[in-house]
């Protein structure tokens, strides 16, 4: 058995390539192999897409507005306005702004002002004791909107509970939680940030959620 050919260099001896003495056929094996060493390159290029896109999808948050007078479980009558993270991932909601009928709304109390012709003075954001205007009115419970939503989360952002005694407020309040818009920004885990109405099924990419201002819902 022959041995394989050797050339020596500055850097020691080292096997020399094994040529065939074709030129045609050497060119073609060399480059064979830069063929297969482009297709193996598009395939980890390729590969590691792929990863980033099924990374994507597992931490893709999506936030959507639900409301309802009396279902999720909820007593009979009782409103409830929400948001909820339909989505698979996390989501930071980094601003949110609420308008009625094309103002904004600033606050849950500022929407009864708006919708219901709840006076300013009269808090129904919260249990009042009997001897106040607002327990005159059937309590309302108001959750944070702005922050982090795990997957499956519902923030209640507004709920109010049927007052016979108080019917007009709840007609009032019942007719603007299906005409409200919004206008949000959140982002996921991976930094990649979005803006929604809250109702389309498709949210807007960005590159960065704006600061909080002074048209912020709940400031």
């Amino acid at each position: 058995m022959s041995e394989p050919p050797i050339e020596v260099s500055a850097e020691g001896v080292e096997p020399k390539a094994r040529k065939t003495g074709h030129r045609a056929s050497d060119l073609a094996i060399g480059l064979a192999a830069l063929l297969i060493s482009l297709i193996s390159l598009a395939v980890a290029i390729h590969h590691g897409k792929t990863q980033e896109r099924l990374v994507a999808a597992n931490s893709w948050p999506y936030l959507t507005y639900i409301t309802t007078n009396g279902g999720f479980g909820e007593e009979p009558g009782r409103i409830v306005m929400a948001i909820e993270n339909a989505g698979s991932g996390p989501a930071l909601l980094q601003n949110l702004v609420v308008r009625y009928r094309g103002e904004v709304v600033k606050h849950p109390q500022h929407l009864l002002q708006l919708c219901c012709g709840v006076a300013p003075g009269v808090d129904l954001t919260r249990e009042a004791p009997p001897s106040t205007a607002a327990a005159q009115l059937a309590p309302s419970a108001v959750g944070s909107a702005i922050g982090v939503y795990k997957p499956g989360m519902r923030a209640r952002v507004l709920e109010y509970a049927a007052d016979p005694a108080q019917q007009a407020v709840w007609d009032g309040l019942n007719r603007a939680r299906v005409e409200l818009e919004f206008d949000a920004c959140y982002c996921s885990v991976l930094d990649e940030c979005f803006s929604s109405d809250l109702v389309s099924m498709t949210p807007t990419r960005v590159d960065a959620c704006p600061a909080r201002g002074p048209d912020t819902f709940g400031g």
